[in-house]
């Protein structure tokens, strides 16, 4: 049964995304198909903070790049706002675990490359890049190269860069997985303050349950290979959230369980 088309109407800084009967498979060494993703439907609204939690192989990366464009799905179909996904596009911005940027350009160089590239006047691009020097903390960083910040600051950078560009749609690949968790968590909150300022719809992917729940007002559970969605919470935590509140905890129990028998399964 066909699902009703998403609304009309939406501002054109933010869109939602829907997967519909996604089905993918790969071929391993031997030759032998592996099916990752199998039918998985989702549908995620305009300026919502999504997080894709699930075992390892569940397909959460693979999903991820068919929303980006980088894979094409054996069967089914994409939508960012009314458009069927067929490539990689400006409307999707990928930040991922690894730091994306130029390690030539500045802070400031690498934040203004992408409207550049789009052909977006001077004048403005100056206005852009410095909106999200200020927005990331980064001002007093500008004429930084890359080798010279911490990897908590190339992480700001990646994701100030792919800001700067104005997605409709943030995708996010486990972006603070190799941080330490001082800087992990500060990062987790800076996230939470920008999105809640700008407003991009998010996919974030995590193997972590705490960080889904501290930073998704929908976590999305995923099954073992292949990939379904065996649970789809909405978390009504007020922000900012605190990880010693006993809901907090409920919620986490509840995930991990979950989880776990997931994992067992594997």
């Amino acid at each position: 049964m066909s699902r009703p088309a998403l609304p009309h109407g939406t501002a054109s800084r933010v869109a939602g995304v829907r997967i519909d009967g996604v089905f993918k498979h790969f071929v391993n060494p031997a030759g032998q198909p592996v099916c990752v993703l199998d039918r998985l439907d989702l549908d995620i609204e305009a300026g919502s903070f999504v997080c894709l939690l699930g075992p390892s192989g569940c397909g959460k990366t693979t999903l991820l790049n068919i929303v980006a464009g980088f894979e094409r799905p054996d069967h089914g179909t994409v939508s960012v706002g009314n458009e069927i996904v067929s490539r990689p596009g400006p409307d999707r911005g990928v930040v991922f675990q690894d730091y994306a940027i130029y390690p030539w350009l500045t802070v400031e160089q690498n934040i203004a490359f992408g409207p550049r590239l789009r052909g977006v006047a001077s004048v403005e691009i100056e206005i852009i890049t410095r909106r999200y020097l200020a927005l990331m903390g980064l001002e007093a960083f500008a004429t930084y190269l890359p080798n010279q910040l911490s990897g908590g600051m190339r992480q700001r950078v990646a994701i100030a860069r792919v800001l700067a560009n104005e997605p409709r749609v943030l995708l996010m690949d486990e972006p603070f997985a190799a941080l330490d968790a001082q800087t992990r968590y500060m990062l987790q909150r800076e996230l939470v303050r920008v999105w809640l300022r700008e407003k991009p719809t998010v996919m974030f992917v995590t193997h972590n349950i705490e960080e889904a729940l501290l930073l998704g007002d929908r976590v999305v559970l995923m099954g073992r290979r292949p990939g379904r969605v065996k649970q789809d919470k909405h978390i009504a935590l007020e922000r900012p959230r605190d990880v010693s509140d006993s809901r907090f905890n409920e919620l986490r129990r509840e995930l991990l369980d979950l989880l776990e028998e997931e994992m067992d399964a594997v």
